[in-house]
């Protein structure tokens, strides 16, 4: 794996190695349609080497087990609850990323829509949770007093 790891190295200093070629022909060049072209070819080889650091980035990843991804998933499962409360609004958006399908949908009229929910809370949902509803039935209203 290092020796791949390497060959991308060598492959990112080669391709700015060109770049800095093209860089000083800009600077010499005369006219600008040499100019113009210069740089399409500079922009490709920024592409390249963007996918290339992609590729390196990749191959340093720590290859992982599904347990060390499905572990975290299911204690998410057991209590996204306490995720939920902690406060941290990144952790909170991530609850309800994870636990519907789409954004909530309100009614003015009926008020809050029955969410569509993700598979897992669909599967639990009908044994578990048939006594219990996502959203209160009642209208929250705001007041406007203090404005």
């Amino acid at each position: 794996m290092t020796d791949f790891r390497n060959a991308l190295r060598k492959e990112v200093g080669k391709i700015e190695n060109q770049i800095d070629g093209y860089l000083e022909k800009i600077a010499d060049a005369a006219s600008e349609t040499a100019v113009i072209a210069y740089e399409r070819r500079i922009d490709k080889l920024e592409a390249t080497k963007l996918k290339v650091q992609g590729q390196l980035e990749n191959a340093c990843l720590p290859h992982a087990t599904a347990a060390d991804f499905l572990e975290p998933a299911m204690q998410f499962f057991s209590s996204p609850w306490k995720i939920r409360k902690t406060g941290r609004q990144d952790l909170r958006r991530l609850v309800l990323r994870l636990a519907f399908l789409e954004p909530l949908a309100y009614c003015r009229e009926i008020g809050p829509r029955t969410p569509k929910t993700t598979l897992p809370f669909n599967t639990l949902g009908g044994k578990f949770c048939s006594a219990f509803s996502f959203v209160a039935r009642e209208r929250l209203e705001l007041s406007t007093s203090g404005l």
